[in-house]
């Protein structure tokens, strides 16, 4: 009887835990924003293991070449994306956007031919604007699947976005996963080939299959959806000024993590460039948490305006719950971490991991204010705060590397989030965001159907 007593008295508080998580996972901020964290922890957790492999099977020299060529790749095609990413949240269900499948098709045709043309003009200029990549000049095929594969990139994302615009992100996380998965495969089939650009190579043939999945998903939402070549001029007209601004947000947070990369191989060579690469991509795992809590809360926003107050509150909270964790245990594992790689990543890329770990918890404030200003169509503020990061970040990073080593691009990071993080907390504190929300009643949250 007493057995049977203190099982009960075991069981309850876990069924009341369970009651309680399926509860939250009905509201549709805590469902999206859990999904869409697993959507970028997740790749950056397998590309954990991927840089891993690809560190015992390739030199110091080829891991730096290849990603140098995968930053530069990212970084053409969000160059590519003219923020139409972003604006396809806001306008996929409004009816002045011209009907869905004119939406995405607009979307997919503007992007994939800016993709092919921005590719073919870095290709064409390589020896100027990448002269550490000159190796893909003598080879016929590699540009040619240079281009391909930031095509494939660019459509594979707006697949992405139109996931969470829908609020099923369950979709854009099968979609990464593919993507996370494939590529451990040529990866391994490709060692002694290519040099460095087997790495590049196994990671664009991932996108590629990962972007046929994304379509056939899309296909699973609407059945009547079809591909097919279309500009529609009028829903460009009304996405402009939303996706542009955005557009110009995006690429200023991202530079440095796509920049950098190319400066620290040009400035330093390429064995500090692997270096700095893996040290970015383990810290990644924890950066990338903010803006998957932001896109979130903005599509969370966007649909139900009403709700902000609360949802900013509980994204706070989210983000308190999550960031800080990871950030201390970032100090007694991060080393442990590196040295999987080799004692050369441990020993010259711990301090830089730690430096931007930190640097996760400004960048979380600023993401914050980011979503209530997309909810509010002000997008000022935060294309000036975006700017203001990168520049600092890189200018900083440019004048100390050559005396200080990779730290100081973690150095720069960490000083360029939290001088607006500052600015941000003030304003929050004071936002009537904060003051009208201390709780969270799941009640005025929006739900599943």
């Amino acid at each position: 009887m007493r057995q049977g007593q203190l099982a009960e008295k075991i069981a309850q508080p876990a069924m009341g835990l369970i009651v309680q998580a399926r509860t939250l996972l009905k509201v549709s901020l805590f469902r999206n924003s859990i999904c869409l964290i697993l959507n970028s922890v997740l790749p950056a957790i397998t590309g954990f293991f991927f840089w891993t492999i690809a560190a015992r099977m390739y030199s110091t020299a080829e891991i730096g070449l290849a990603s140098s060529a995968i930053s530069i790749m990212t970084l053409l095609m969000l160059l590519s994306s003219l923020g139409l990413d972003i604006g396809l949240i806001r306008f996929i269900s409004d009816s002045r956007s011209g009907g869905t499948k004119d939406l995405l098709n607009t979307c997919f045709t503007v992007a994939g031919t800016v993709a092919l043309v921005v590719s073919a003009v870095f290709v064409i200029g390589l020896k100027i604007w990448a002269p550490s990549l000159g190796a893909m000049r003598h080879d016929i095929v590699l540009p040619i699947v240079f281009v391909m594969f930031t095509v494939a990139f660019a459509i594979y994302t707006l697949l992405h976005y139109t996931f969470i615009a829908r609020r099923r992100t369950e979709f854009a996380l099968t979609e990464t996963l593919v993507f996370s998965l494939v590529r451990f495969g040529p990866l391994i089939l490709l060692v002694g080939f290519l040099r460095g650009f087997g790495i590049f190579v196994a990671w664009g043939c991932s996108l590629i299959i990962a972007m046929f999945t994304g379509f056939f998903l899309l296909k699973r939402i609407q059945p009547e959806y079809h591909p097919y070549v279309r500009v529609n001029t009028k829903i460009l007209r009304d996405m402009g000024h939303f996706s542009i601004s955005n557009y110009s947000a995006n690429l200023f947070w991202m530079a440095p993590g796509l920049i950098l990369p190319l400066m620290v191989v040009n400035r330093l060579g390429a064995e500090s460039g692997a270096y700095f690469y893996i040290g970015w991509a383990i810290a990644n795992i924890i950066l990338l948490i903010p803006p998957a809590l932001s896109i979130s809360l903005f599509a969370e926003g966007a649909n139900n305006q009403t709700s902000l107050p609360n949802s900013v509150t509980c994204s706070l909270k989210m983000t308190i719950l999550l960031v800080c964790p990871a950030v201390a245990l970032c100090f007694p594992l991060g080393n442990m971490v590196l040295s999987l790689f080799g004692s050369g990543y441990s020993a010259n890329a711990t301090h830089l991991l730690w430096l931007l770990a930190i640097a996760a918890l400004p960048a979380s404030l600023n993401q914050v204010y980011f979503s209530i200003q997309r909810v509010r169509e002000r997008m000022r503020y935060m294309v000036a705060i975006n700017m203001f990061i990168a520049l600092v970040t890189l200018i900083l990073s440019y004048l100390l590397l050559p005396k200080m080593g990779i730290i100081a691009a973690g150095i720069s990071y960490l000083f360029a989030q939290t001088i607006p993080a500052a600015v941000v907390s003030v304003w929050l504190i004071n936002s009537k965001l904060i003051r009208e929300s201390s709780e969270l009643p799941i009640s005025n949250q929006q739900t599943s159907e």
